[in-house]
């Protein structure tokens, strides 16, 4: 019941907080073509954003697949993995399983595109070389929380909403610098070229706030599915000691610091983990134990 409550605590946090980052997006955006061409503008920036939301976001999970190079995995290949992607729909809701890819990266990572209706995940062969199945099935569960939320829609959205307002605002200030030169006598207060030119930064920190708060609530999201936060916990530790290796080898240094967290689109896997094992305390693992490694060829 503890584990239930704080579960819900941090969905509910994690929904109220997005909702409110999306309308600042969503203003900042209006007061950028308020400020560039009135009512007219933001008229046109409503119809375009309409249309970015029906058109963009049915991109086939396929297509998407191809243009990272992934390989389609067939059941008979990996017959472990996939009923253990289905178990992972069926306790999650959804009617059609995920088709399941593999890329080719050395680095440990894994990526969901699509809707419920149609979705694909993708899984690196550096997955597959770092991770025991346990491991891999609580990466999976991360993915299937994001297609059950709607998450790959809602960033590519915010996405595309960030870089209009990067548009709208060079559009603007194209605009203003222009007619100040051609005629002397406009006279365009700065604080106007002031505005234009922070809107594309808190459009970006807004956005990947979104993206942040998404990926807390997909390891919420597959901690119910899985009843098994450890899981999440050791595979997050794995992927990145791999990439501070990694870093490493290639640049001779420790890595000693990661980007600042607001430019970040993931949130700091040292605040995941401490947010899961608060889960664990309360939680013994009730999903199959999948402690073996999987024989591939990846």
């Amino acid at each position: 019941m503890k584990r239930q409550r704080q579960l819900e605590g941090y969905k509910s946090r994690a929904f109220a907080y997005t909702i409110l980052l999306i309308i600042a997006l969503i203003v900042i955006l209006l007061v950028c073509g308020w400020v560039v061409g009135g009512s007219q503008t933001i008229l046109a920036i409503a119809v375009a954003s309409l249309f970015i939301f029906l058109a963009a976001p049915r991109l086939s999970p396929d297509l998407v697949m191809r243009f990272y190079r992934g390989r389609k995995i067939p059941y008979s290949e990996l017959p472990e993995l996939h009923d253990d992607l289905e178990g992972l729909c069926r306790r999650a809701g959804l009617v059609k399983v995920p088709s399941l890819y593999l890329l080719q990266v050395p680095a440990p990572n894994a990526l969901s595109t699509g809707a419920a209706e149609e979705a694909a995940i993708a899984v690196s062969s550096g997955s597959f070389r770092l991770l025991n199945e346990r491991e891999l099935v609580a990466v999976m569960a991360h993915e299937v929380a994001h297609i059950v939320h709607g998450d790959n829609k809602l960033i590519l959205v915010t996405e595309l909403v960030r870089q209009a307002v990067g548009t709208v605002s060079m559009l603007g200030i194209m605009v203003g610098i222009i007619a100040s030169w051609l005629s002397p006598d406009v006279h365009i207060p700065v604080w106007i070229f002031v505005l234009l030119a922070f809107a594309p930064m808190a459009a970006f920190l807004c956005q990947r706030a979104i993206s942040r708060l998404r990926e807390f609530a997909a390891d919420m999201k597959a901690v119910e599915l899985m009843e098994d936060p450890e899981a999440l916990v050791t595979a997050l530790m794995k992927i990145d000691h791999h990439s501070r290796s990694m870093f490493k080898r290639l640049f001779g240094v420790e890595k000693d610091r990661d980007l600042p967290t607001l430019l970040q689109s993931h949130p700091d896997i040292g605040e995941r983990i401490e947010r899961l094992m608060v889960l664990a305390k309360d939680i013994s693992p009730k999903s199959p134990v999948f402690h073996r490694r999987l024989h591939s060829r990846f």
